[in-house]
């Protein structure tokens, strides 16, 4: 459980970060999270606090609602999420448009100019280290491309098997 007090993160200054999709590179992520609150845009992000520098599934700190960070520039939801038990939340970026995905239905999407730098991966905190989440994670996946449709249903319907049928809030 991350409680405001904790945080995971890496960083490119310390241990070299590679592979991960940057600049404006396709990209998937994907997290199995429960977030219970937040004080900021926070969650499971990479990148840097600089404009657009920034990927990654969150929950808005104001409104508690599912988002994607993109530092500066965030795509933000109306579908609740602090204290609304697991979920599996997935972001995409086709190279032009970014697209905020629960479970497996599109939420939200619309134009993003991405220039993502992969200079820290950070989970519980808001890239920028400007607040956290409590919240609590079972699984992040990252892919260079931004899964199709079906590919994101497979996705979800594995994770879904795999960790929200077996986890009892």
């Amino acid at each position: 459980v991350l409680d405001g007090d904790d945080m995971l993160e890496r960083l490119d200054s310390t241990d070299t970060i590679t592979g991960l999709p940057e600049g404006a590179a396709e990209r998937t992520v994907i997290t199995v999270v429960k977030y219970d609150s937040a004080a900021a845009f926070a969650g499971v992000a990479y990148g840097d606090a600089v404009a657009n520098s920034a990927f990654g599934t969150v929950v808005s700190g104001s409104g508690g609602d599912l988002a994607l960070q993109g530092y500066v520039t965030d795509l933000v939801s109306t579908v609740a999420a602090s204290g609304e038990g697991w979920l599996i939340q997935a972001g995409t970026y086709d190279g032009t448009d970014w697209a905020l995905y629960s479970g497996d239905v599109e939420r939200v999407s619309g134009p993003f100019a991405a220039t993502t730098a992969a200079e820290r991966i950070v989970i519980g905190r808001e890239i920028g280290d400007a607040g956290y989440a409590t919240m609590e994670v079972a699984a992040v996946l990252i892919y260079d491309e931004a899964l199709s449709t079906t590919e994101l249903t497979t996705v979800y319907d594995y994770l879904n098997t795999k960790y929200i049928g077996a986890v009892t809030n």
